[in-house]
């Protein structure tokens, strides 16, 4: 039933190519950000679950070393 819906859609073959490229920019996108985290902000995140204090000042994840 499927199959003979998507076979009448003009067009349908694009639309795996153009799912990979978003999965693979996305991905691509989300490494760059976490290797571009600086040591203090994931120092932070990391003891977040740990704490019981309010923080005090945000920590920025831009890199500053």
């Amino acid at each position: 039933m499927f199959r003979d819906v998507l076979s009448a859609v003009d067009g349908i073959t694009v639309l795996p190519v153009a799912a990979m490229l978003i999965f693979i920019t996305l991905f691509a996108l989300m490494l760059i950000w976490v290797f571009r985290l600086s040591r203090d902000y994931i120092e932070h995140a990391r003891h977040i679950p740990l704490d019981d204090e309010p923080v005090q000042e945000p920590i920025t994840n831009r890199n500053q070393e």
